[in-house]
């Protein structure tokens, strides 16, 4: 079993090794059989090793993938945040949000105001939002009590025919890693994959 989204219970940024060899992946949820924990694999080293969000760096062969039932014994709460089940939600998901990255974004980083960085959600969703377009405006980090973390709607996309008032255009893989947090929850909640709270919808 896998979560949706990773980036929710990481507290830095992992970067993982394309051909690592372990049996595990990022995003899978593992069992510890010695202290009967669950853990989401937030990164991969190498064929032994692996991080996950709730027994730090530990021994691949010393863990299973997690069953549904000792999910529910042990740490319920990750039932609301797995994988889509239904295949037309899987395939939505490969194509709005290939590699854990949203696809229909534009981002852009003015370099000095409080919230420097603004994401503009792209693509064909306004019947969802009373023809409205969305965007977020942000500070390094938007969840600090004394970040800027803001949404706003637009009848049309805020930078366009021009973005130069919003500073320059910069990859998503550029944005601070508390930024991407904020971009993604938004987004998958934006195109249905989850509710308000953040909980998978299927």
């Amino acid at each position: 079993m896998k979560v949706l989204n990773t980036i929710s219970f990481s507290c830095f940024q992992y970067k993982t090794p394309e051909n690592h060899g372990n049996r595990f992946d990022v995003g899978d949820i593992v069992f510890r059989e010695d202290s009967e924990e669950v853990g989401v694999v937030l990164q991969v080293f190498n064929h032994d090793e692996l991080r996950t969000d709730m027994f730090g760096n530990h021994n691949a062969h010393l863990m299973n993938l997690a069953t549904k039932e000792q999910i529910s014994e042990h740490r319920p709460k990750l039932l609301n945040y797995l994988m889509p089940k239904s295949k037309k939600q899987l395939k939505r998901l490969e194509s709005l949000f290939p590699n854990n990255t949203p696809k229909n974004i534009r981002c852009y980083d003015n370099g000095e105001s409080g919230d420097r960085y603004t994401c503009v959600f792209t693509g064909r969703y306004t019947h969802k939002t009373g023809g409205e377009y969305w965007y977020l405006g942000m500070s390094d980090d938007p969840f600090h009590p004394q970040g800027i973390g803001q949404s706003g709607t637009s009848p049309t996309q805020i930078d366009r025919p021009k973005y130069s008032h919003l500073g320059k255009k910069v990859s998503f893989e550029e944005l601070p890693f508390k930024v991407k947090q904020y971009v993604i929850d938004t987004y998958l909640y934006l195109w249905g994959f989850t509710d308000e709270y953040g909980q998978t919808v299927d």
